[in-house]
């Protein structure tokens, strides 16, 4: 199932009608198909990503820029720069943000994400094929659940009008919300991208996929995860239900994203 821009906004609007309190009875049923492709983070002027034990090179870049601002990580023309050389290059790129209120407010991150939009869509050749857009790391102990949605809604607005694939992915953890809360969150447009980094956590996304339908997840794998055997390659795809992420844009493969500290 290849999610477009606007046929997420109408799932969206399903959400919306459809969220009443419910309880439901889920289980893992493993994605299906099973993807193949997987994009992998690396720094701003970094390398092309690699990992070890990877089952084939990375398919896409993410750059990573984390939180940024009073944290000192990787500045706003530093991201932008690297993501349009990636771009140019016809690599598919997508940049990382990490909201923090320690290390920025939320008018900052909404004034970072426009600015980053506005040069790559100006200072690249074809960013509506090669520019997934945004990953938002969304957790609430970095950033509350207020903020985090206003965000989202920020990006939403700004990226839903761009040229081509170019859009945004909510790689939240899911267990640091609410059942509701979480839900509440997917209303706000985005692809989803969450970390399945434990069982919480998939049965987090279960349940969202059981009671309002959103199943369609570019699963967030990792290798440090503490909680074995989701620190291995393939487990964690098995315990989401539905189908992975598509975007024709990107061909005919579907996709999980692997995070490594970078």
């Amino acid at each position: 199932m290849r999610i477009a821009k606007t046929s997420r906004l109408v799932i969206v609007a399903s959400l919306v009608s459809i969220m009443l309190p419910m309880v439901a009875t889920v289980s893992n049923a493993a994605q299906s198909p099973v993807p193949t492709n997987f994009s992998l983070d690396t720094p701003p002027g970094g390398p092309f990503p690699s990992i070890s034990g990877e089952p084939h090179a990375a398919n896409a870049v993410v750059v990573e820029g984390l939180g940024g601002f009073s944290c000192g990580d990787y500045s706003t023309t530093s991201i932008e720069y690297a993501a349009s050389n990636r771009i140019n290059a016809n690599e598919e790129t997508i940049i990382e943000i990490s909201p923090q209120s320690t290390c920025g407010t939320l008018s900052q991150y909404e004034g970072e994400i426009s600015a980053i939009a506005s040069y790559v869509e100006s200072h690249t050749t074809n960013p509506g094929q090669y520019w997934g857009g945004f990953m938002l790391d969304i957790e609430t102990a970095w950033f509350s659940v207020s903020n985090s949605t206003a965000l989202v809604e920020y990006t939403n607005s700004l990226m839903y009008g761009t040229p081509g694939m170019s859009y945004w992915f909510d790689e939240d953890q899911p267990n640091s919300f609410t059942q509701a809360q979480y839900e509440s969150l997917l209303t706000h447009g985005g692809w989803q991208a969450p970390q399945i980094y434990s069982s919480s956590m998939a049965k987090t996304v279960n349940l969202a996929c059981a009671d309002v339908g959103a199943c369609t997840n570019m699963v967030t794998q990792w290798l440090g995860s503490p909680n074995p055997p989701f620190n291995t390659w393939t487990y964690p795809t098995t315990q989401v239900n539905g189908p992975p992420w598509s975007n024709s844009y990107w061909g005919s493969a579907y996709w999980w994203n692997q995070y490594q500290n970078v």
